[in-house]
């Protein structure tokens, strides 16, 4: 199941690497047991070492499978959110769906692509994920404490408390949040990923 073609290309010549190359794959079928293949990616039944890290890696795929049923979720949910919109019985459980569902499904199949990308194979799907819902509900209690910092600092200097829906104020309280959370999270997988290939 590894890239012996694409590996020969490289190794003959390293201006073979190119996107056409790499997302060759994405577009054809593939069978259950490739897709089990690709999910164990950085499993110990799976782990590149240094010198057959090229040879083992698949070029990426899975992202875009799911980008097609993501897709499709995110049709489905505009879907069902204006016909029942049109006739007045909007359920408050698909405004959540549309809601929730479209915004997840971009940052879901990039961080799906990069993983795929990762030739060492040193982070396994279940690390990825961890970190993807850790990070995310990290980055929203690093937020509130921001937040709650920026409240207090309002407050010694006896600035009215609607300063604090100020839009603009935004990026001093939630982007330091994701910054520490990416942080965090990187530098878990790093340690891991260390472990993995040099431990």
């Amino acid at each position: 199941m590894g890239n012996t073609f694409f590996y020969q290309d490289v190794k003959a010549d390293k201006s073979n690497i190119t996107w056409r190359k790499i997302l060759s794959d994405a577009f054809r079928k593939h069978t259950k047991d490739e897709l089990e293949y690709a999910m164990t990616a950085g499993m110990a039944v799976n782990t590149a070492t240094e010198e057959d890290m090229l040879r083992k890696w698949h070029k990426p795929w899975v992202f875009w499978k799911v980008a097609l049923i993501g897709g499709g979720l995110i049709l489905f949910c505009y879907l069902c959110y204006f016909i029942l919109a049109m006739i007045g019985m909007l359920v408050p459980a698909v405004y959540l769906l549309s809601v929730f569902i479209p915004p997840m499904v971009v940052p879901i199949v990039v961080m799906l692509f990069v993983w795929e990308l990762n030739i060492p194979k040193n982070i396994s799907i279940f690390e990825l994920l961890g970190c993807f819902f850790i990070g995310g509900v990290g980055s929203i209690v690093f937020s509130l404490m921001f937040n709650f910092v920026l409240m207090i600092f309002t407050m010694i200097f006896g600035l009215p408390m609607e300063i604090l829906e100020w839009a603009p104020l935004a990026a001093f309280t939630e982007e330091p949040g994701k910054f520490l959370a990416a942080f965090l999270c990187v530098l878990f997988l790093q340690r891991g990923g260390r472990k993995k290939i040099y431990g």
